[in-house]
């Protein structure tokens, strides 16, 4: 079995408690590597992960150049 836990080390112990409960009395490799910063969230990455939904915004896109299935809306009009 494997497991992959992310933890502050403040919270070792019960860490520690958890592991004894999960794997008990059996030898295990314990694997320490220091979390860096993620990387921001690409949110064009995720929308276009999905190729229906790449293919709707790309052609959103393509009408918007050529003008075409814009809606106008007057500020004003907007309800709040």
């Amino acid at each position: 079995m494997l497991s992959t836990y992310k933890l502050n080390t403040r919270n070792i112990n019960p860490f520690i408690a958890a592991l004894q409960s999960a794997y008990p009395n059996q030898e295990v490799k314990i694997t320490v590597q220091e979390v860096l910063p993620e990387e921001p969230f690409d949110e064009t990455a995720y929308l276009f992960s999905d190729p229906a939904n790449k293919a709707h915004l790309l052609q959103a896109v393509e009408d918007i150049r050529k003008g075409k299935n814009l809606v106008s809306v007057s500020i004003p009009d907007m309800p709040l």
